[in-house]
This record gives C-alpha cells, sequence and structure tokens, in this order.
C-alpha cells in the first residue's frame, strides 16, 4: 500500500486504547521497513510520540513483534495506557 507515494512496508490500525483520554481508534499509521512514518501523522488533542515511537520500533524490528495479528502496545512511561493495534505486512 502505498501513502503520498510512499510504499509503506507495515501498518497499523488502532482498534482501541486503555486509560487515554482520547479516542484514536480506526486511526492508521504506516511505516517503511526502516521504521519512517510514511502515512499521516496520528491527530489526537495533544502531543503522544510515545504511540508513534513504540511503533516504529515494531516497524524497523528494533522490538520483535508479536506473532499475532492483533495486540497491545503499551505506554513506556504510563504502563496502564495502551492502544490496541491490528497489523497488514
Amino acid at each position: 500500500m502505498e501513502f503520498d507515494g510512499k510504499k509503506a512496508d507495515i501498518i497499523f490500525t488502532i482498534r482501541s486504547v486503555e486509560s487515554i483520554p482520547c479516542d484514536l481508534r480506526g486511526q492508521v499509521l504506516a511505516f517503511d521497513g526502516d521504521g519512517n512514518l510514511v502515512s499521516d501523522p496520528l491527530k489526537t488533542p495533544w502531543p503522544m510520540p510515545w504511540v508513534t515511537e513504540e511503533l516504529a520500533k515494531l516497524a524497523s524490528g528494533r522490538t520483535a513483534m508479536p506473532e499475532e495479528k492483533k495486540f497491545r502496545v503499551y505506554n513506556p512511561e504510563e504502563p496502564d495506557q495502551y492502544v490496541f493495534v491490528s497489523v497488514e505486512e
């Protein structure tokens, strides 16, 4: 899949959130194989860089990708916060 002419190697779709006071459901973040964001950034009422940072680590292989196609990604600074994502490769 392409985003503004850039090929995405992996696409994450946010399915739900926990302990985050805004709704991110349905938003998509796509990355190339090096973990560079190729889609639009998240639309949030305040900065939440941890979501993109943690997904970029998975996309680049710096963090091991779970075998499941749907899983939780936790905020490293606030362990009660997470996004539940589905992944397409």
